[in-house]
């Protein structure tokens, strides 16, 4: 079954692959785990590298480390293992909702057609199915040390609750679809993405039912205006739990970074260019010929958005030296295209 796959894959991967993998800020977020441990409490955003980032993650890592360690006797080299066991954890429940999530879209395709052909929607079904499962970037960010697997976690369970409520316009899902919310951006700032996604499903919604049922602004259904009230107060909530000492911070020092508190450390060669090019131009030629791309290195395309964007979801920014992986990495970069 399924789950026998991924309880081997979590075996393989804690026993051949090294809990540094595929981490350029590795020992940051393992500073943080490290601190929860020792305090129980989130640090200043300014006390280390990795600080800024809201700390539901490491929290869940500390935990974690906490509940196997009762009796502060396991070696340190366990410790680091048990971080990254904790990583695939949440990685194999992020693979569960993801699939149930495309499970659902299927299913609501299915019942949308009057006489569906299976056979297409089946075979359509098990190629995204296999493509998510496939997908290159998985693989490393399930053993990586790191708050992104939680993020996608919270995320792709907002998704499906996001759609559940948008196929029944039940209150639950949709009060599920915010929680999740709410815990992505504790997990991760991007995670306010959800909270723009939801209003404006919501919004089109309402402005629908004034359509359909032709009634003034002002005096639609209270249903759609708890909706927005319950946006508004998760949106706060959040923000105050995200930002509020380094809102504090600010009115001291003017120059406080809200989202990413090290950017001002980060080296200038990280520096693109900004112009209307970087976002209208994609060398496809290039995109194929070179397998990985660089954060630093302009000949792998990092000042052009799409090709940065599409090349960083298959391999994220790692490059990789064994020579089947780069024909794989050849092969794929085709086949996204």
């Amino acid at each position: 079954s399924l789950w026998t796959v991924m309880l081997l894959l979590l075996i393989v991967n804690l026993k051949y692959l090294s809990h540094d993998l595929f981490s350029y800020d590795y020992q940051g977020h393992l500073d943080y785990v490290n601190y929860m441990v020792s305090y129980g409490e989130a640090p200043l955003s300014s006390g280390g590298w990795s600080f800024y980032h809201p700390s539901l993650y490491y929290r869940f890592a500390a935990l974690f480390w906490n509940l196997l360690d009762t009796n502060n006797q396991l070696p340190e080299a366990f410790f680091f293992k048990s971080i990254q066991a904790s990583s695939l954890l949440i990685f194999i429940l992020y693979c569960y909702w993801s699939l149930k999530t495309i499970d659902f879209v299927f299913k609501k395709l299915i019942a949308s057609h009057k006489k569906p052909d299976k056979k297409v929607i089946k075979t359509v079904y098990l190629l995204t199915t296999t493509a998510f499962l496939a997908w290159p970037s998985n693989p490393m960010t399930s053993a990586r040390v790191g708050n992104d697997v939680l993020f996608y976690l919270f995320f792709a369970m907002s998704i499906y609750f996001t759609l559940k409520w948008w196929s029944t316009d039940q209150i639950t899902p949709f009060l599920i679809a915010l929680l999740c919310a709410l815990l992505d951006i504790w997990s991760k700032t991007n995670g306010f993405i959800l909270l723009g996604i939801i209003s404006i499903l919501l919004a089109y919604k309402y402005l629908k039912y004034i359509q359909t049922n032709k009634i003034l602004l002002g005096i639609a259904n209270l249903k759609y205006l708890y909706k927005f009230i319950a946006i508004i107060c998760i949106s706060a909530i959040s923000s105050y739990y995200t930002f509020g000492e380094r809102f504090e911070h600010y009115q001291k020092d003017p120059n406080t970074r809200f989202v990413v508190s090290n950017a001002g450390g980060l080296s200038n060669r990280l520096l693109v260019d900004r112009g209307w090019q970087s976002f209208t131009t994609f060398d496809i030629e290039k995109f194929v010929k070179i397998p990985f791309t660089s954060s630093i290195e302009d000949n792998k395309g990092r000042n052009s958005f799409w090709y940065y964007l599409a090349k960083t979801s298959l391999f994220g920014e790692f490059q990789l030296h064994s020579s089947f992986i780069i024909f794989l990495a050849h092969s794929l970069s085709f086949l996204f295209l």
